[in-house]
């Protein structure tokens, strides 16, 4: 569905697309979502997220390994040490936090979750019930008449 949205409303110049990560899961959570933030600093979250989403194990089981990581970030062309130090790393603990702290604000309680709006990490939840264009269509059109 992410192709979708992108091609229908990002590239056309309509929505601005914003990933915050949170840990909602776990452990692995927490080390992933710093993970993807180290790739962040050369670009390449997005990619990143998408490798790891399409390639993730069972919650919490422990997958989210030095191997796991690296083969991620080697796919998604980002250096495999820069990875695994930014999933330790002290320092991207604060941007999440602040999503966290985003998402209670917003009542965001599950993930995924959507938010639209004109400002960053503010609008309302969107209320989709599935992962598909057409219920983000349903949601996204009206807001964007506003």
């Amino acid at each position: 569905m992410l192709p979708q949205i992108i091609q229908r409303y990002v590239r056309t110049g309509k929505l601005r697309l914003e990933l915050r990560l949170e840990r909602f899961i776990g452990p692995d959570s927490d080390v992933a979502a710093r993970a993807a933030l180290a790739a962040a600093t050369r670009d390449r979250m997005w990619n990143f997220v998408d490798l790891f989403y399409r390639n993730q194990g069972q919650e919490n089981a422990g997958y989210v390994t030095d191997a796991f990581l690296s083969r991620l970030a080697t796919a998604a062309g980002v250096p495999a040490k820069l990875v695994l130090d930014g999933s330790t790393a002290a320092a991207l603990e604060k941007p999440v936090l602040d999503a966290e702290a985003e998402a209670q604000a917003a009542g965001l309680t599950s993930t995924p979750s959507f938010l639209i709006g004109p400002d960053a990490g503010k609008g309302r939840a969107l209320s989709v019930r599935s992962l598909d264009i057409g219920a983000f269509a349903a949601e996204i059109d009206p807001e964007l008449k506003r």
